[in-house]
């Protein structure tokens, strides 16, 4: 989807359809991978209105990132390491990842080395 008709039925849809949607499926018809005259087939082939129609939608949705700079004291002299961390990730598992040493750590969740 490059964009809607305003007012059209995508734009007033229970659930709108936006740019950057990928239809991938109409009426049961898959369209997955198609370019677009391909995908205008099959949406031209579909019935007038007012039947309804049922189309299948992939929404990409950006993952938010955190950057993380790890700064070492200054005994251990090494350089500080910057690590990418996405939802859900252990920041401690992303340092060990990231040959960063980590200690064991308790139940109370106390790390030493």
């Amino acid at each position: 989807v490059t964009g809607l008709v305003e007012g059209g039925n995508a734009a007033n849809a229970a659930t709108p359809l936006l740019p950057g949607d990928a239809i991938v499926s109409a009426c049961g018809t898959n369209t997955e991978g198609f370019n677009y005259d391909r995908t205008i087939d099959v949406l031209c082939s579909l019935p007038d209105a007012p039947a309804p129609v049922l189309l299948t939608v992939k929404r990409l949705r950006k993952v938010p990132v955190v950057t993380c700079t790890v700064i070492f004291p200054p005994g251990e002299e090494r350089e500080d390491a910057t690590i990418r961390l996405y939802p859900g990730q252990k920041v401690r598992q992303m340092l060990m990842m990231n040959t960063i040493p980590m200690g064991s750590c308790n139940d109370d969740l106390q790390c030493c080395k």
